[in-house]
């Protein structure tokens, strides 16, 4: 029996030092870190953009709502927008169609309004529009309040009233020309009620400084920012003492100048929507 003789040559097997392999897991090891850096940024950014959103939709909303009812205002010479003594929040009648036929309830009474909890409330309740007193009408019947709010998340909320001139005045002054704080063209307004005076009745004609517009500004913030502003008591006080104040013009700048972190700054949006009066 013959043996077959196998020649097996040599192979040379390439290998990586440690060197190699240490420098290589390092600069994967960085690249992994700024990979997530990069896409850490990216969705913070996001998160923070998503939370504005939040905010500003919040605010849209309410003033939309608003606006809707304010440019549907009854205004004659016996009704107009009711100006609360002490509050900062407007009652009218607002048009509506009919949904009973000649019987049903052609207006409702709409009243806004700004509660403990950062939420805005529409009032709201049925009127038919009597004719012998429509301010009181106004006044009375907006008292029925919705489930849900109107809008969250709204830390303050204030009109101003735009004359025909270049003033603009809260509504809780009592300038001149403005507004009927006794007498609406003979009808008596409601007790802590001002009657709001505007272009649109004929006896109002020769009055000098009428309302033309309402100009209403409200600040709001997503609900994880509003938590964390009122978790900490010393934030809430800063900017509840910033939002207190009259100039609501300077509601931005007064709010980046506090001493709160950026993030919650951010997160704060003021918008405002001039709004014509009828």
């Amino acid at each position: 029996m013959h043996l077959r003789h196998l020649n097996i040559s040599n192979r040379q097997v390439a290998a990586f030092t440690l060197i190699e392999l240490l420098t290589a897991t390092a600069i994967m090891a960085l690249v992994l870190v700024l990979l997530l850096q990069i896409l850490n940024g990216i969705l913070d950014s996001t998160r923070v953009q998503s939370q504005q959103m939040e905010a500003v939709g919040s605010a849209r909303r309410a003033l939309d709502v608003i606006a809707s009812d304010i440019r549907n205002a009854v205004i004659s010479e016996n009704s107009s927008i009711l100006i609360p003594v002490s509050t900062k929040s407007p009652a009218l009648l607002t048009a509506r169609r009919s949904t009973n036929g000649a019987t049903g309830h052609r207006y409702l009474a709409v009243r806004f309004s700004r509660n403990s909890s950062n939420q805005i409330i529409r009032y709201y309740g049925s009127s038919t529009f009597s004719g012998t007193n429509p301010l009181a009408d106004a006044a009375s019947n907006s008292t029925v309040a919705p489930v849900e709010p109107l809008a969250r998340g709204i830390l303050a909320f204030q009109a101003l009233i735009l004359a025909d001139g270049t003033n603009a005045y809260l509504m809780t002054n009592t300038p001149s020309g403005n507004w009927a704080t006794n007498n609406y063209n003979g009808i008596t307004p409601p007790s802590g009620w001002n009657a709001l005076i505007t272009r649109s009745p004929s006896f109002a004609a020769g009055l000098t400084n009428r309302a033309r517009a309402m100009d209403i500004w409200i600040v709001s913030i997503d609900d994880q920012n509003g938590r964390l502003l009122s978790n900490n008591s010393s934030w809430t006080t800063v900017v509840q003492s910033v939002l207190g104040a009259t100039d609501v013009t300077g509601w931005r700048s007064a709010i980046d100048g506090t001493a709160i972190p950026g993030r919650i700054k951010s997160a704060l949006r003021v918008l405002n929507k001039t709004i014509p009066l009828p």
